[in-house]
């Protein structure tokens, strides 16, 4: 699909690729979330390399803590994620 605008949270980033694909859609900001030291530099790098730094919020946080922190921050990127979630759970976690 393409996007007018909005914004994702990607709770298990991996390698970026769907927040990143979102935004080369149109998505406006993506929050990506990753436990994983080497994915969350990965992503930094997929970042970098598209020069979208800007429009991606990336933390390294286990999902439960993204989703705590969902539910009490007004006006967090968390809650700004809304227009589109996307959840897909790695297969090693």
């Amino acid at each position: 699909p393409y996007f007018d605008g909005g914004n994702m949270l990607d709770l298990f980033g991996g390698s970026g690729n769907m927040s990143l694909e979102a935004i080369s859609r149109g998505m406006e900001h993506a929050l990506v979330c990753d436990v994983s030291h080497a994915a969350v530099s990965t992503i930094h790098k997929n970042v970098k390399t598209l020069d979208v730094a800007s429009r991606v919020t990336i933390w390294k946080m286990d999902y439960r803590q993204v989703l705590a922190k969902a539910s009490g921050l007004s006006g967090s990127p968390v809650q700004e994620a809304a227009d589109f979630a996307y959840f897909a759970v790695s297969r090693y976690a």
